[in-house]
């Protein structure tokens, strides 16, 4: 894009060399031509991407520092393209700029030729195409509509899922566990993934947490009984398999082992590459009602062929001890509750009595009971509770000490109690194709009990969220883009004709991606929003050029074949620049590519869709609607009928 202005403007001018112009003239002449359109064009691309830098969430996030970068780089270009490129045109290109196809220059006889034929061909197919113009139209409306069948079959998605070498997992065993026998599966499971994943560089295994929290209780669950890994891959080009199929054959492992409750398996989610899952939030108050209908919808969604770790937010429910005061006789001991749970809290969880020093460390010294003494039930009935007149009281004089099952966390979103059904994306599988599949066993239920609601969530909310965003963006770029072109041809009529090429810019992109399996998500979509400024850039330079050979007198067919083969070459030239700096994106080879390769895919697909049916349906319907020779024109006509 950078290079497409200065592109335009030194091949008109090469057009006057060859037609025996001086260097200065050809300078003047050829540029004076073009500019109009030349800035007219790099206002629709400021129009496409200056919007991005107001867009809002996580696509602003993402895509404001491209619209600021484009938006500066694309107005230095367009000044530079009708300022230094003529200066150094006149200085440096020669007069009477001609091949005389001795020694190296040999090589130029060739492409001469094919330019030639090129060009006469294009003519002849021009003459043909305005001589049908309703079949040519017709065929382009058929065209555009079959490819929205397309749509059906190309799935979408949030956004790519970036191989960063890298898999985590969290493995949950039975909540009676100690640390020795978690340390222990944790070191036999290590063992086995090692022999197992030889693409493996280095794993970092946490078995076991303090009972009492931390600073991880902040982000997530823990407990004895949990088991985290964390592996680093070697680089994606050194190995055959992905993070994911890595990922399935430690989940297969797993699975033969009887001791793992819940297990569940991924990438490093902290980048934007990070996988998609889709979740299904279930909102009611009665705990018994709603593990129910988490536990059935978890069973059938585990039938899906796409999705992997289905599991609940919910933990099982786990046995606690319940402390509870008898207030009168609390009172009777002279003892406030306060005072009381003071006391039973110091001797089960500890009290920090001083510090430790040495070496220049601190440590605290924790003092509390024995874990032979604070086990049980009879334990904590034991525990001494003293007065202010030094009276020991055992704590079941004054509280009844119970053992009740409870949920460890108890999720509220909007004060409702919520429990969610989570399920990660399998390798290959698309995101609609999953939350399609979980609202069939959604439906499969039936009807729900009294006061309990179904909600999809996760980033099947969020990927509605982005679209929802980045199509609002697309119809004021668009409006915009009207508005630039309108201003420049001074007709209403004509931008439309431009902006055909959007259309058939959609098919290539639908069809780009249907044929690279490639889902529609927030990248390919980025990519297409961009195709709006892209693609109307040879619209504008085509109609431009028509316009002003109609003012030089030409009849309307013949000025539309003439411009159309006139235009032929710098349209060519943009498009393979654009499409030959997108084909590193589109192939994606490095580390991270696959974030980027659906743009590069629907740019490339979108851009050559676009080019070859503008190049055939612009003049169409600029000879079909029969513009006349512009407002110049018309105003002097008007003259000569006075």
């Amino acid at each position: 894009m950078v290079v497409d202005d200065a592109i335009v403007v030194l091949e008109n001018i090469t057009k006057h060399l060859e037609r025996k112009a001086r260097p200065n003239d050809a300078a003047i002449y050829g540029t004076n031509e073009v500019w109009v359109s030349v800035i007219a064009a790099t206002l629709t691309i400021i129009a496409v991407f200056l919007p991005l830098t107001l867009v809002g969430g996580f696509a602003g996030i993402m895509f404001k520092q491209l619209g600021w970068i484009v938006t500066i780089v694309i107005t230095t270009s367009v000044v530079v393209a009708v300022t230094l490129t003529p200066m150094l045109s006149a200085k440096m290109l020669r007069f009477q700029m001609t091949h005389t196809y001795k020694g190296i220059g040999v090589i130029y006889k060739p492409i001469d030729a094919f330019l030639i034929w090129l060009d006469n061909a294009y003519a002849r197919l021009l003459r043909w195409v305005v001589a049908h113009k309703r079949i040519m139209v017709t065929a382009a409306v058929l065209v555009f509509v079959s490819s929205l069948v397309l749509l059906k079959y190309v799935p979408s998605d949030f956004m790519p899922d970036s191989d960063n070498g890298q898999v985590e997992a969290t493995l949950d065993l039975p909540v009676n566990y100690n640390l020795d026998q978690t340390s222990e599966l944790a070191h036999r499971l290590e063992k086995i993934f090692r022999d197992s994943v030889p693409e493996m560089v280095y794993m970092s295994v946490s078995s076991g947490a303090s009972d009492e929290g931390g600073f991880a209780a902040l982000f997530g669950n823990s407990g004895l009984n949990q088991v985290s890994y964390s592996v680093i891959l070697t680089k994606s080009t050194q190995r055959k398999r992905t993070h994911k199929e890595v990922a399935d054959v430690m989940r297969r492992i797993v699975e033969r082992v009887p001791e793992v409750e819940k297990s569940k398996f991924g990438g490093n989610n902290m980048g934007m590459g990070g996988g998609s899952t889709v979740d299904i939030k279930i909102f009611g108050y009665d705990f018994d009602v709603t593990n129910r209908l988490a536990a059935d919808l978890q069973a059938k969604m585990k039938t899906i062929a796409g999705a992997r770790d289905v599991t609940l937010s919910r933990e099982k429910m786990k046995v606690e001890m319940r402390v509870e005061f008898n207030r009168e006789k609390l009172a009777k001991f002279g003892i406030n509750t306060s005072t009381a749970g003071t006391y039973v809290r110091n001797r089960i969880n500890g009290l920090t009595s001083s510090l430790y020093r040495e070496d220049g460390e601190e440590y605290d010294i924790v003092v509390r009971y024995d874990e032979p003494y604070r086990t049980s039930v009879t334990d904590i009935q034991q525990i001494l509770l003293y007065n202010n007149a030094g009276q020991a009281i055992p704590l079941s004089e004054v509280a009844n000490v119970v053992e009740r099952f409870t949920p460890p966390i108890i999720e509220r979103e909007d004060r409702q109690r919520v429990i969610t059904v989570s399920a990660a994306l399998a390798p290959g599988a698309a995101l609609s194709t999953v939350a399609d599949a979980a609202r069939e066993k959604i439906a499969e239920l039936g009807a729900l009990p009294a006061g309990v609601t179904i909600d999809t969530a996760g980033a099947v909310e969020d990927q509605a969220e982005s679209f929802r965003d980045l199509l609002t963006l697309m119809l004021l770029i668009i409006l915009l883009v009207y508005i630039v072109m309108a201003a420049q041809f001074e007709s209403f009529g004509l931008p439309l004709i431009i902006m055909v090429s959007i259309l058939f810019a959609f098919t290539g992109v639908f069809l780009a991606l249907f044929i690279t399996q490639t889902p529609l998500n927030m990248i390919a979509l980025i990519g297409a929003i961009m195709l709006v400024g892209i693609v109307v850039k040879n619209g504008i330079v085509i109609v431009d050029f028509t316009n002003l050979q109609r003012e030089r007198g030409l009849p309307l067919r013949e000025a539309v074949i003439v411009a159309g083969k006139s235009r032929l070459r710098p349209v060519l030239m943009t498009t393979l620049t654009t499409i030959l700096g997108m084909m590193p994106v589109a192939i994606g080879t490095g580390e991270g590519s696959e974030l980027w390769k659906p743009m590069g895919v629907a740019i490339i697909g979108g851009l050559s869709f676009s080019t070859v049916l503008t190049l055939l349906i612009v003049p169409a319907m600029y000879t079909a609607f029969n513009f006349g020779k512009g407002k110049k024109v018309r105003k002097a006509n008007r003259v000569e009928v006075n």
